[in-house]
């Protein structure tokens, strides 16, 4: 067959054809045994080749593609940990300024306690806690009483 046969076997299949050149394709097909032969070689070529693109590549017991795929959850772990890493700073940082704030408040208060009361009997613990919060005994309690 010639090229210009092979040409209109191509635009058809491609569905390029015009009507002109589908009419003349369509003649040669009707009167010649061999252009119909030719024209279902092509055919037949064409869908093998569909059919084999179509088809999913063979695997190998090499690993291809899963690189990027393993790569996912390390980087999502990284960036929980830094998000992590940070608001830990941030509250850190936050909870040591308000502890020094309440610092330097209370190193300026001073305790003093009234000169008409008569001294009070430092038993262990007991008048300690009296300076430090100003707490008021209901009773006295005297070293070596009991309740």
């Amino acid at each position: 067959m010639d090229s210009a046969f092979q040409k209109l076997i191509y635009q058809a299949i491609d569905q390029t054809i015009s009507s002109e050149d589908f009419d003349r394709l369509q003649d040669l097909l009707e009167t010649s045994e061999d252009a119909r032969l030719a024209y279902l070689k092509a055919v037949n070529a064409c869908e093998s080749l569909h059919e084999i693109a179509a088809a999913p590549l063979p695997t190998s017991n090499k690993p291809t593609a899963t690189l990027p795929l393993n790569r996912w959850p390390s980087v999502f772990a990284f960036r929980s940990l830094m998000i992590a890493a940070t608001a830990l700073f941030v509250v850190g940082g936050l909870a040591f300024w308000l502890g020094r704030q309440g610092l330097n408040s209370s190193r300026t208060v001073e305790v003093v306690e009234p000169a008409s009361v008569a001294p009070e009997s430092q038993i262990a613990g007991h008048a300690t806690l009296r300076r430090a919060v100003d707490l008021k005994w209901t009773r006295r309690v005297h070293a070596g009483q009991s309740r």
